[in-house]
């Protein structure tokens, strides 16, 4: 294999992330050159407008971060295994890394195109960054998975949750950059209408925006979350589920500056942490 090839790190709407980014941290680790890619496919295309026009901010402050970095984002349209094979082929890359994602559609698509890129000579790799735990490992005493909460509760809060790995320091550039389509050419916000302008006043969006949130909701209202956390009006609220949905933040990092609150006895952190494995 060539040492200096590229790496492909196909970023989802579930990691739009550089902190805790396994498959980004591992493709930089290397100190190959790294092209990150967000792929608009079947599956992005098929999400409803308010949830399309949110990623869309998230896609930009993602895009901005990677040029702050030194990097970039590319962004194409098309099925995963067209696609990428097309990318492939531009760039050299001899391999793509990806965080796992287990809804049903994300999974098939996954593992065909696992198959296919490593029947061709294409290292696959995929990797855990989106759960506190991946399926296989919760499973109960006879080997199933729970049906009821309080007892995996009970069982996997005894289990260590994986730390959270940091950005990479350097993200090493090809020599070439792939061509990419515009976001704006995306027109991610027209299926809001006006909805957009008006919603738009009330959001903040990206990674750094996800880490305030987070740091805000700990130190402000953790203490009402138990009484409080279902009513979304409500300050006690985390506030936390766009960033969440977007990846902007990653669910291991919530749990693990929670549990830094339950350890030093502050009321509502439990119940932050079971909704957070729930």
């Amino acid at each position: 294999m060539n040492e200096n090839a590229p790496i492909l790190v196909w970023f989802r709407r579930g990691d739009l992330r550089l902190a805790d980014n396994p498959a980004l941290r591992a493709a930089a680790e290397t100190g190959r050159p790294v092209l990150p890619v967000f792929l608009r496919d079947g599956i992005v295309r098929r999400i409803g407008a308010a949830p399309a026009w949110r990623m869309g901010l998230s896609l930009a402050s993602l895009a901005a971060d990677l040029t702050h970095a030194g990097s970039r984002l590319i962004l194409r349209t098309g099925e995963a295994e067209e696609t990428f094979g097309i990318l492939i082929a531009e760039t050299g890359a001899t391999a793509l890394y990806w965080n796992r994602a287990h809804d049903p559609a994300s999974r098939a698509r996954d593992t065909d195109l696992k198959a296919s890129l490593k029947g061709q000579g294409i290292d696959a790799r995929s990797f855990a960054g989106n759960l506190l735990f991946e399926p296989w490992n919760t499973k109960n005493k006879s080997g199933q998975p729970y049906k009821v909460f309080t007892p995996m509760w009970r069982a996997q809060s005894e289990q260590p949750v994986p730390p959270p790995v940091t950005a990479p320091a350097r993200i090493a550039c090809p020599a070439q950059w792939a061509a990419s389509e515009e976001l704006a050419g995306w027109a991610l916000d027209g299926p809001m209408n006006r909805g957009a302008g008006i919603v738009g006043k009330y959001v903040q969006a990206g990674e750094s925006a996800a880490r305030d949130r987070l740091d805000a909701f700990l130190d402000e209202s953790l203490s009402g979350y138990e009484a409080g956390r279902d009513t979304m009006a409500s300050q006690s609220c985390s506030g936390l589920s766009p960033f969440l949905a977007n990846g902007e933040i990653g669910i291991r990092q919530c749990w693990h500056y929670a549990m830094n609150r339950y350890h030093t006895g502050q009321s509502g952190a439990q119940a932050f942490l079971r909704q957070l494995m729930w």
